[in-house]
């Protein structure tokens, strides 16, 4: 906790114009112009309230503590390829790609994506939960940005729809064995093939995979897709890293490993 506040100092000190709440939602707006909206802070983020930047406590109260560490998190990121690669961020997407997140959360990733192409780009973002789709929704929205899809379905190797399995702690998926305390909805399913059709991507350049637990099947409903050779980052695998290894290596990719990613490239 103590490294996440030192990279919030880091990264936002002098950057944020306001912060507070619109519409009962909590956000921290930047001096670039982007408001970021997010969940209202846990009781452990306030206790390091203290240790902000006197910079950053004068325009941010603490119930937006939460909104910070996205921003620094999702939005900001790590500076060099490595430490991108090392925690499944983004690195080496050009102007005007076409990039395909699928667990977008709240979408501040997708945000930065889409500065990263450009208008000639498009990012196509992809969230299971419907809570953090509204949000992601609300970001995206609230700022203007007309370069990002966004679609609110699980990803799976068909479509359909399949039982999705929730945890407080946001481990959610739709593999039962990888949340704990869980409660099981119904959702709907579809693949990584049919959200480029969805969203008319002749090529894709990048796709990031975050989907805890059930990366392989994703991978199987993306063959068309695949077919591109665009790179896959496949963030933070739960489980079955070797079986996740093989299957893009049947693809003709090769893999490199970092502590918490893959990153497949042709």
């Amino acid at each position: 906790m103590f490294d996440d506040i030192r990279k919030i100092n880091q990264r936002l000190s002098g950057r944020i114009e306001e912060a507070g709440i619109i519409e009962g939602i909590h956000f921290v707006k930047l001096k670039e112009g982007y408001h970021f909206f997010s969940y209202p802070a846990k009781v452990y983020q306030k206790q390091w309230y203290f240790l902000l930047n006197k910079s950053i406590k004068k325009h941010v109260p603490p119930e937006c503590m939460n909104v910070l560490f996205d921003v620094s998190f999702r939005y900001i990121g790590p500076s060099s390829k490595q430490a991108a690669f090392d925690e499944g961020k983004y690195f080496d997407i050009a102007k005007g790609a076409h990039v395909v997140e699928i667990g977008a959360f709240i979408g501040l990733q997708a945000i930065r994506l889409a500065e990263i192409v450009g208008e000639k780009g498009r990012v196509v973002a992809v969230e299971a939960v419907k809570e953090n789709f509204e949000m992601m929704k609300k970001n995206i929205e609230f700022n203007g940005i007309s370069t990002i899809d966004f679609h609110n379905v699980a990803i799976w190797k068909e479509k359909g729809t399949l039982d999705f399995y929730f945890d407080d702690a946001q481990k959610n998926s739709a593999d039962a064995s990888v949340v704990k305390h869980k409660r099981v909805e119904v959702v709907p399913c579809d693949t990584i093939d049919n959200m480029v059709r969805l969203s008319s991507l002749e090529k894709v350049d990048f796709v990031r995979i975050q989907v805890n637990g059930v990366e392989k099947e994703a991978i199987e409903g993306m063959s068309m897709t695949i077919k591109d050779a665009p790179k896959i980052l496949v963030a933070v695998p739960y489980k079955n890293r070797l079986e996740i290894k093989n299957t893009l290596k049947g693809y003709h990719y090769k893999v490199k490993e970092s502590k918490h990613s893959l990153l497949a490239e042709v």
